[in-house]
């Protein structure tokens, strides 16, 4: 024996709230937005006054919150990683690069372009003989 279905499939969930009736939170919000308006112009001094006083913390207290979290967790994931090098180490890490390209140029004449358009798509400098064969030596076929 099937027991009738409470709810019919396309009818009504139930009455509901009546129509035209609002809630508590919504009638709070309606009555700060009534005061706002009203008072946008002192509302927009004061907040000029806060801005004035420090506007990382103003953006921190007032602008961040609306921005949108899904937004901050996206921008937050795409930033690359910066690690501070100091100077002389970036100049020894450039002289072994030029070093290494300059090894290449000679292991592979007439290939210039290529090598340059390799290391532009981002291939490492180790990976680029491999993209680029046996070498040549002295002119010749190896």
């Amino acid at each position: 024996m099937t027991r009738p279905q409470r709810f019919q499939p396309g009818g009504p969930g139930g009455p509901g709230r009546p129509k035209g009736s609002v809630g508590g939170r919504a009638q709070a919000i309606a009555l700060i937005d009534g005061i706002i308006s009203e008072h946008a112009d002192d509302l927009r001094a004061a907040l000029v006054k806060e801005f004035h006083k420090s506007p990382v913390k103003f953006w921190q207290r007032f602008g961040f919150p609306l921005v949108p979290q899904a937004l901050v967790a996206k921008l937050e994931s795409d930033a690359p990683v910066l690690r501070w090098r100091s100077l002389l180490d970036a100049d020894r890490a450039n002289r072994q690069t030029r070093d290494e390209i300059r090894t290449l140029r000679d292991e592979y004449p007439g290939h210039d372009s290529q090598i340059l358009e390799l290391l532009a798509e981002g291939i490492p400098l180790a990976a680029i003989r491999t993209q680029l064969g046996r070498p040549r030596c002295n002119g010749a076929e190896a």
